[in-house]
Formats: structure tokens, sequence, C-alpha cells
């Protein structure tokens, strides 16, 4: 990845101090392999699985009148801070232009009618700027 060229390792770990900082290493690597396998294997879509339909306004959970997305940007899902996952992670999917579905993975056959073409839950790309 362009990222890993980028940052000097030992850098990264003189920065991770305290355990949140390690953490949020953990999962920026994590990220990233995701997105290199998606890059060897030229996958077309990153699927993050949830319990909720998709990407709302606030947490359908507990806001009864929170607003479903079926499809918006990366810029506008960091600009209304819709806490899809954190900031690092959607920033390295916008940046390396990978398309990312949110959908409840607990919904009955929702798998296997994505895989049909169907547009399950929310779609987050990169956009045109």
């Amino acid at each position: 990845s362009e990222l890993f060229e980028v940052l000097d390792p030992i850098k990264l770990i003189n920065l991770a101090k305290d355990t949140h900082a390690e953490y949020q290493l953990q999962r920026i690597g994590y990220i990233l392999d995701h997105i290199d396998v998606m890059d060897e294997t030229n996958a077309e879509i990153m699927i993050k699985a949830t319990k909720v339909k998709g990407v709302y306004s606030a947490d359908p959970e507990k806001v009864k009148d929170a607003i479903f997305y079926p499809h918006l940007t990366y810029d506008e899902a960091l600009d209304q801070r819709l806490n899809v996952m954190d900031t690092t992670a959607l920033v390295l999917c916008r940046d390396n232009n990978v398309p990312m579905r949110v959908m409840n993975i607990f919904e009955q056959g929702a798998i296997m009618r994505l895989l049909m073409g169907e547009e399950i839950g929310s779609l987050i790309e990169r956009g045109t700027n």
C-alpha cells in the first residue's frame, strides 16, 4: 500500500505509547490488509457487516427517527460524522477508492441477495471531486 511507503515503521511504533494509540495502529493495519487483499484479488467492494440495515444519521436503536442513507460518499459520511467506522478507516477506504457496502449481517438471505445484485444496505463510495 502507498501508505506504508510514506510512513516510517519506527515512527509508528513510537506513536503507540498508550493502549488507545496501539489499538488504532492495529486497526489501520487491519484495514490496510483488507485493502491490499482486495487489490490483489481484484475485489470490487468491501462489505461491513453490522446489526442494523446500513448507515443512519444516528443509532437507529436509540434514535427512533434516525434517517437511513442508501447511498453516500465517504466525504459525506466523514463531514456528517456518521460513525460508520473510525475516521482513519474511512479515509483509507476513500483514498484507496474502495467502495463499501454496509449491511445487516443478521438479515436472512441478505448476503445471497447482495451477491445476486440486489441493493442491500448502504453503499459508500469515493464520489467525484
